[in-house]
């Protein structure tokens, strides 16, 4: 991000009533670094002094293993070790900044001072620290004049680097990381989208690099293909979470530990970074259709997919399990169902971005519901596995929904006998059936003329029944409690 720039240096040098986090050159050293990494990676803080605060080192960083974070403070100056003749000089110095909290102001601003190069607090540039997002890293970008530009490109020993960070008054710790050129990545990759990066904890440099190269290699492609109207900065949260993965907006998070236990799985950056591209925020969204399309643009995009691969199909599946089993299914349908002058991927994928899908969308492709072609895909591939088809989708009977008043997933049973896996086979989420599990079961029920059904809160339609022959908007004390179902006619 690109802030405008304000020159804050008056002839009286008041610097410290200004706002900002100010970068100025000084010509004391602190300590003999032994590269340019080891200064503006902030990885130790014996190549920082400061005059005031606590300064230490903290794993929460955005590149390499280490940032510095200053804490209790309101203005404080950072000086760094001389700095030798700077390699991969370009037209802009980047930072990447994590405050604690959102300021209401902040500044940050960068001069120069080195006497080879005939530079006495030279100014460079600034950028606005206020109204950031708190406990995640931003960049922020300075344009360095071209005399200065042309002034770093030559030798010299002498280059004190002073960080002044100027805030509201604040106890916990504001990190910096990765003073860099524009054009440096944080990996050994990069693209045309910006990935911003912020690492909780130890973790490893080689992972990292991996993630970030899979993300620059893969997510511009995706752009290309399915979303030009995607997020160009991209953020990725590495830290501990309970899901080995998730994304929405502009941001990845990633487990930390599951990186750590499972280093071949970067193609997990392929699958989130379809959900950024995807987007979908309008009309009827069915998150079988979300994973599914996410884990068969994996399947095709993924660099190694090391451990990973679609499922085939199995009895007892059902395309509503999303990701891999969806994806399998996807694969089916554009073998089998091509049209329209494109992939039906991409077509699905547009249409739930703009909100116009709909589940007649299959019969307007395929003559035929979603069901059916499942059904269909069922018998093929149970062919070839040597697996039951699934159960033909019932055309008539009794409908089960999740919530009252006949809302939310809807279940069609014909006459016959269903226990859990019964019902799972047919479409109802595992979840329902769980009594660990918050997530919704049997709430009402549609009842056509000439039918029974009777609701049993054992899973093997033991016990007394509750039994219903018209609808029932809820079902009461069963509500969410429904194990098996007997639907009968009425002799």
């Amino acid at each position: 991000m690109i802030y405008p720039i304000r020159k804050l240096f008056s002839k009286n040098r008041l610097l410290k009533s200004l706002l900002g986090l100010v970068l100025t050159t000084g010509l004391t050293p602190v300590v003999t670094a032994q590269t340019q990494t080891d200064i503006l990676g902030f990885e130790s803080t014996q190549y920082w002094s400061a005059n005031a605060g606590t300064v230490a080192s903290t794993n929460v960083h955005s590149q390499g293993n280490n940032a510095i974070a200053i804490g209790n403070f309101s203005y404080v100056q950072l000086s760094s070790a001389p700095l030798s003749t700077l390699s991969n000089v370009s037209q802009e110095f980047e930072i990447d900044v994590q405050l604690p909290a959102v300021f209401s102001w902040g500044q940050v601003q960068l001069s120069v001072s080195s006497p080879t190069l005939g530079f006495y607090s030279t100014w460079v540039g600034s950028a606005n620290l206020s109204n950031l997002s708190a406990n995640t890293f931003h960049k922020l970008t300075i344009p360095i004049p071209a005399n200065i530009e042309t002034a770093l490109k030559q030798n010299y020993s002498d280059l004190v680097i002073k960080l002044v960070l100027s805030v509201p008054t604040t106890s916990n710790a504001v990190i910096v990381d990765n003073l860099r050129f524009s054009g440096q990545p944080v990996s050994g990759c990069q693209s045309n989208i910006n990935l911003v990066v912020s690492v909780e904890g130890a973790f490893n440099n080689d992972t990292l690099n991996n993630l970030v190269c899979t993300f620059h290699t893969v997510y511009p492609q995706l752009f290309a293909r399915f979303n030009q109207n995607a997020p160009q900065t991209v953020y990725l949260d590495i830290r501990d979470i309970d899901p080995p993965a998730y994304a929405g907006g502009d941001r990845i998070t990633v487990q930390r530990q599951w990186m750590l236990n499972n280093p071949h799985d970067t193609d997990i950056m392929v699958h989130e970074g379809m959900h950024i591209i995807q987007g979908y925020s309008f009309g009827n969204v069915p998150g079988w259709l979300t994973e599914g399309i996410a884990d068969f643009v994996r399947n095709e995009y993924g660099l190694s997919n090391i451990g990973w691969s679609l499922q085939q199909y199995r009895y007892g599946q059902h395309y509503s399990n999303g990701y891999g089993v969806a994806a399998s299914f996807l694969q089916w349908i554009e073998a089998n169902y091509a049209g329209g002058g494109s992939s039906r991927v991409d077509q699905l994928d547009q249409l739930l971005r703009s909100g116009q899908y709909t589940n007649n969308i299959w019969v307007q492709w395929t003559g035929y519901d979603v069901d059916h072609l499942w059904y269909f895909y069922s018998v093929e591939k149970g062919a070839l596995y040597n697996e039951q088809p699934a159960p033909l989708p019932a055309t008539q009977g009794i409908v089960v929904y999740e919530h009252a008043n006949f809302g939310g997933l809807a279940l069609k049973l014909d006459v016959g006998e269903y226990r859990p896996s019964d019902l799972t086979v047919r479409g109802a989420p595992g979840s329902w059936f769980d009594p660990n599990s918050a997530n919704s079961g049997v709430s009402s029920i549609t009842v056509p003329a000439g039918y029974r059904v009777t609701l049993y809160t054992s899973s093997d339609l033991s016990g007394a029944g509750v039994q219903y022959t018209s609808d029932i908007s809820y079902v009461g004390a069963l509500n969410d409690n429904v194990h098996s179902i007997k639907v009968e006619l009425i002799q």
